[in-house]
């Protein structure tokens, strides 16, 4: 498996439910509990 070098997209900003921005080559997971044993599990770019 290669990796992806998201480097070059530092200056593309992602916006988030709750407002912030987070660079594109930061790694970010958002994590819903749909009910006791289920979770939702989003990451930037989903």
């Amino acid at each position: 498996m290669t990796e992806i070098d998201f480097s070059p997209k530092h200056n593309v900003q992602i916006r988030h439910k709750d407002g912030t921005l987070t660079p594109m080559d930061v790694p970010y997971y958002e994590v819903t509990q749909i009910n006791e044993n289920t979770s939702q599990i989003m990451s930037s770019g989903d």
